[in-house]
């Protein structure tokens, strides 16, 4: 095998490799600092407990059933989204990590015309 292919398959083999690498989170500074596996929060309303604390656990449990939009309010509210979330119709288990909603911009009222 000539010289230069050798070289050109090794050139690939290493560009290819080096795709493999894991990419920076670009909010790294939210990370919690750590996961605690060892306990978890649970509640029955969107708003988790105050004694919630980042990276660990919580369990949604609502106390009204029916409302399928509950489980993703909460995990959209109260979830690090970076890691498995476990949804049902009847609840969520997440890792805790508190998110601040974005305002919506006020909107023209509907049917009305100048």
């Amino acid at each position: 095998m000539p010289r230069f292919t050798k070289v050109a398959i090794s050139l690939a083999g290493l560009s290819i490799l080096a795709g493999c690498t894991q990419p920076q989170s670009a909010a790294i500074g939210d990370a919690p600092v750590g996961l605690n596996q060892g306990e978890y929060c649970e509640t029955n309303e969107l708003a988790a407990p105050a004694h919630c604390k980042p990276g660990q656990r919580v369990v949604f449990l609502p106390s009204r059933f029916g409302n399928e939009q509950l489980p993703v309010l909460f995990a959209a509210a109260n979830c690090d989204l970076r890691y498995s979330v476990v949804l049902t119709n009847g609840g969520v288990t997440c890792i805790y990590h508190k998110v601040t909603a974005a305002l919506q911009a006020p909107q023209a009222p509907a049917g009305k015309e100048g």
